[in-house]
């Protein structure tokens, strides 16, 4: 299956932050290159490691709840 340009024009947008490990923006990437590297990389994209962190909400009356798994 193909998916063209034209279909979907989010594809092709740079509005994807390329991090180092400190954090910091090396860069900016389309959604297709970001796609291709999370799913192992191509001769263009290197593999990339994807994180999904998650933080406790503290909320007004000063109790805090865990982040859901």
């Amino acid at each position: 299956m193909t998916i063209l340009s034209h279909e979907h024009p989010i594809l092709d947008k740079p509005i994807v932050l390329a991090l180092n490990s400190a954090w910091q923006v090396i860069g900016h990437r389309t959604v297709r290159q970001a796609i291709v590297a999370l799913t192992g990389g191509d001769r263009e994209n290197p593999p990339a490691l994807g994180l999904d962190i998650a933080y406790p909400v503290s909320r007004t009356d000063g109790t805090s709840t865990a982040p859901s798994t």
